[in-house]
């Protein structure tokens, strides 16, 4: 038995040195080169791609805190899928026609920017239970929609806007999930996003029956449409001001889908009334006012 799984495993790591090994490092620096170990014959237009993912990487974040970041990624059918992240690296998996059959292996090459992106979202900066002090501290995942969330959303626009994949195939994935969670997760009637995160613990990833109803690690597609209402928001989206009057108005800031107050487009300052329903993108939110009023004094009897 032994002999076999060492066996195996030396194939494995033939494969994947041998065959179907693939590793680029990445420099911190704009024009700095990107070295390409390639065990497949890779296209320029695929090679310019992954360039074109680190760069954009640097577009979003606009800052990078390392030196140098370092891809492992195997071209294999032997070794199980993986994705695991790093602060300056990542390993990889993918399958053999990664660049051979470009066409048809496209649904999984949002693998390396989602892996990418962890280094900013969920290393470089941690979820709060997820930063302890040492090891006799257990690490808490309640922030998961966020790291996994956040990072599958910019996952996929990012693969998108390097060219891994088509925009229409971007769409189509985004299309699909938003489908799956307009009807096809009712267990969210009982279980929010946040108490998904607690699932890789309860469930150890097992296979669920019925699983649309008990909900598995949905932090990753569900936390990602919320991230989407968030990204409908504009950076600096609307404002609320108190006048000279002492009344509260709202005014849009010229922001790309628009603020409303009860159904209606904020075109000018509006005034804000107790309760009125104000939607900034798709996000909903209540005004609520309170009037500080002085206490009456009552007078002492003597």
């Amino acid at each position: 038995m032994i002999a076999f799984v060492l066996r195996r495993l030396i194939q494995a790591v033939i494969v994947m040195v041998a065959v179907a090994f693939f590793a680029f490092l990445l420099f911190p620096y704009v024009g700095d080169p990107v070295v390409f170990l390639l065990g497949q014959d890779a296209k320029p237009e695929q090679i310019q791609a992954h360039r074109a993912l680190v760069q954009q990487m640097y577009k979003l974040y606009g800052a990078r805190h390392f030196d140098r970041y370092e891809f492992l990624l195997a071209l294999t059918d032997k070794l199980g899928g993986i994705g695991l992240e790093h602060q300056r690296s990542s390993e990889n998996s993918g399958d053999t026609g990664y660049f051979t059959e470009w066409d048809k292996t496209w649904l999984g090459r949002d693998l390396l920017p989602h892996e990418f992106n962890h280094s900013w979202n969920g290393k470089y900066r941690r979820g709060a239970d997820l930063t302890t002090p040492n090891f006799n501290v257990p690490m808490g995942d309640s922030l998961l929609w966020l790291y996994e969330g956040q990072t599958q959303f910019w996952g996929q626009v990012l693969a998108a806007r390097s060219g891994l994949w088509s925009p229409q195939q971007a769409r189509d994935v985004l299309a699909n999930v938003a489908g799956t969670y307009d009807r096809g997760r009712p267990g969210l009637a009982w279980r929010n996003l946040q108490d998904t995160t607690n699932d890789p613990t309860i469930a150890q990833r097992r296979a669920l029956a019925f699983r649309n109803y008990q909900m598995s690690e949905d932090y990753y597609s569900g936390g990602q449409m919320v991230w989407l209402d968030v990204d409908g928001v504009s950076r600096r989206h609307a404002v609320i001001r108190i006048d000279a009057a002492d009344r509260a108005v709202i005014e849009d800031l010229g922001s790309t889908n628009g603020t409303f107050v009860g159904g209606v487009p904020v075109a000018r300052a509006t005034l804000l009334r107790d309760g009125d329903c104000i939607r900034i993108g798709t996000v909903e939110l209540t005004f609520r006012a309170w009037v500080d009023t002085p206490t009456k004094r009552i007078a002492r009897r003597t």
